[in-house]
């Protein structure tokens, strides 16, 4: 079963505009990540695993930007 896409293109690209950043915040770009990594698709638990995070915590921040959108993704947790 494939996933469907959440962010949207414009979201995307500024997903994408975070990661290349050479400085930022860091929890800024790991829930950039996140997000983009299960935007393609890939599973929770494997986004968890490859980033090093609980799966619970990739669920609830998947949870946070749909509620929120990109005004949750600067480091306010």
């Amino acid at each position: 079963m494939k996933r469907q896409k959440f962010l949207s293109s414009e979201e995307r690209a500024a997903l994408c505009g975070i990661m290349r950043k050479r400085k930022g915040d860091s929890l800024e770009v790991r829930r950039a990540n996140v997000l983009l990594l299960l935007d393609q698709g890939k599973s929770t638990s494997f986004v968890a695993a490859v980033l090093y995070l609980d799966a619970e915590t990739v669920r609830e921040w998947r949870r946070m930007f749909v509620a929120n959108g990109m005004s949750w993704l600067p480091m306010s947790a």
